[in-house]
């Protein structure tokens, strides 16, 4: 397919200048905009996301643009409104809709869960950081998370109430008045093994190919293309239940899935990432090499297939605590810099930034190859090869999405 005089638009917040890049291998032009620099008081840290990337026009205002984008990509959730007012508009849109509502209001997505005939776990709604601290001091163990603002609350485990304690009291100060109208999700722990699925969902329908893996947490990745009807049953009977309402809810978007599988067989979904999910979309923005085709046909409602440029991938999360707050320079050897990919990416002067966003979380290394320890093997050299302030990753958190490939045989999962 031959996009060379081809628009796309790309939408963001910062996370996800790696799909803008992958999309300017083949568009004629791409424009990339990052919500959010905007305020009564604006800094220059996000209006320099995307910017000085060959391939890539940064530009302060999206809605200047949207005559001129054939293809408008939100690869990340909070613009659901925006997506459906476009579309309404004729404009080709890929993004989530209002399916993103499965992903940011954790307490409706039991609800649909349970409509869907997908089995659920014990958990409890709990309203206020008072009633939080009371269920929390009897129940050890359990997982909290909040609704739609990531940045307030992100999930967290209940060890035991002398370590939680401090988080909540300052989680009660930085809600302020808020802290008694806050909603929070407790879940009880599922034991087994988490694995999901990882690719698109266009109306409720799937690629006949796909990729599915094992997630180390924050650290690192591993996954592996399928043909669709192969995915492990687990995951096919989640994306089956919910295909009815992200099609109703206007879901033509990169999707991932964390589902627990545990000694019953059963498929508890954990959380569906209705985004390019980080990881794994590092990765698999490379294992397939054809996503500005899928892309461009699932933004109209068609779905198209991917084209693997491999058959394992793996990702190694690249961290850094001077990036939460400062920009991060970067030493990337050309040779690897397909299989770098930068959060808050941009380029001053030459050199290669991470734009500070928040958190330590920069970005990633990847290895592609025909064997997983070929991938996890590339992934390792590709990241020992970059340099930057503070900048480390977990060398053993591949061996430990590696031993989740071998739990997961014990509870029926093939790989």
């Amino acid at each position: 397919m031959d996009l060379s005089n081809r628009t796309v638009l790309v939408i963001d917040q910062g996370l996800y200048v790696h799909i803008a890049e992958k999309l300017a291998e083949s568009f004629g032009r791409v424009l990339y905009y990052c919500n959010g620099w905007r305020s009564a008081f604006p800094v220059s840290e996000r209006f320099n996301i995307g910017a000085g990337i060959d391939g890539i026009e940064r530009i302060s205002n999206a809605w200047e643009y949207i005559d001129d984008a054939d293809l408008i990509v939100f690869p990340d959730t909070y613009f659901g409104g925006e997506q459906q007012y476009l579309r309404r508009q004729g404009k080709r849109v890929w993004g989530s809709g209002h399916a993103e509502l499965l992903e940011l209001y954790r307490d409706e997505l039991k609800t649909v869960m349970k409509s869907a005939g997908l089995p659920v776990g014990r958990y409890e709604i709990v309203t206020g950081i008072e009633a939080l601290r009371a269920y929390l001091k009897d129940n050890p163990g359990v997982y909290v998370k909040g609704n739609v603002f990531r940045g307030d609350v992100e999930t967290f485990r209940n060890r035991n109430w002398v370590v939680t304690q401090p988080l909540l009291d300052d989680l009660a100060s930085r809600l302020g008045p808020r802290q008694s109208s806050t909603v929070f999700v407790v879940e009880d722990p599922i034991e087994g093994v988490e694995t999901g699925y990882d690719g698109a969902c266009i109306d409720g329908r799937f690629p006949a190919l796909a990729s599915f893996g094992y997630e180390a947490k924050d650290a690192g990745y591993v996954g592996k293309v399928v043909d669709y009807h192969e995915l492990p049953a687990a995951l096919r009977e989640v994306n089956a239940r919910l295909a009815p309402a992200m099609a109703a809810l206007g879901c033509r978007s990169f999707y991932s899935t964390e589902v627990r599988v545990g000694a019953d067989r059963q498929p508890y979904l954990m959380d569906p990432a209705m985004r390019a999910g980080s990881p794994p979309s590092e990765a698999y923005i490379e294992l397939f090499s054809n996503w500005d085709e899928l892309i461009w046909a699932g933004a109209n409602g068609e779905v198209a297939q991917l084209r693997p440029a491999a058959a394992y991938a793996a990702e190694i999360v690249l961290r850094s605590e001077w990036a939460r707050e400062h920009f991060l320079a970067l030493d990337i050897p050309r040779s690897v810099s397909r299989f770098i990919k930068v959060h808050g990416h941009c380029r001053i002067d030459g050199r290669d930034y991470a734009a500070p966003l928040g958190i330590r979380e920069v970005g990633a290394a990847i290895g592609l190859g025909d064997s997983l320890e070929d991938a996890v093997g590339a992934a390792l050299e590709h990241a020992e090869a970059v340099a930057g302030l503070e900048l480390e990753f977990d060398r053993n958190a591949l061996n430990a999405a590696m031993e989740a490939v071998a739990q997961g045989r014990e509870f029926g999962i093939d790989w």
